[in-house]
């Protein structure tokens, strides 16, 4: 299986390394523990000092992390559309499905598609063919 997450925290990629399972992990949005060039979009690993190695300019390098209205990431989202195409079926977690492209790609593959949530995200009262599965964390479980 494969992960794709919106989230910008590395929660994911902490569970993944504590519990030593070896999957792929897509992270639409970002990481907060890297760091981009505002100019050429490079991402670091570690903040470096004030100059960008792959543009050679002098700039003030942000998070990599992706706010509202900013470009996200190209090749995570061309990874993530890849892996969602060919799933089998896709489980989404505590999400209203209400931000684009995301939203998108999720329900472009609805036929197997489990949504586990408190409530049904409003996007899908426009969805009545979808086959979606909602739960209620706090009866269901």
């Amino acid at each position: 299986f494969t992960i794709i997450t919106q989230n910008i925290d590395t929660l994911h990629q902490q569970s993944k390394s504590y519990y030593n399972i070896d999957v792929p992990i897509y992270t639409i949005h970002g990481n907060i523990d890297e760091w981009k060039c505002p100019r050429c979009y490079m991402i670091y690993g570690t903040k470096p000092d004030d100059i960008c190695l792959n543009c050679n300019n002098k700039v003030i390098f942000e998070p990599n992390i992706t706010l509202y209205g900013d470009p996200i990431n190209e090749h995570q989202y061309k990874k993530s559309f890849d892996v969602l195409s060919k799933a089998d079926s896709i489980i989404v977690l505590g999400t209203e499905l209400a931000v684009q492209p995301i939203s998108n790609m999720v329900l472009d593959h609805y036929e197997n598609v489990y949504v586990f949530n408190k409530t049904k995200p409003k996007i899908l009262d426009d969805y009545l063919i979808v086959d979606m599965t909602i739960c209620d964390f706090n009866n269901d479980f």
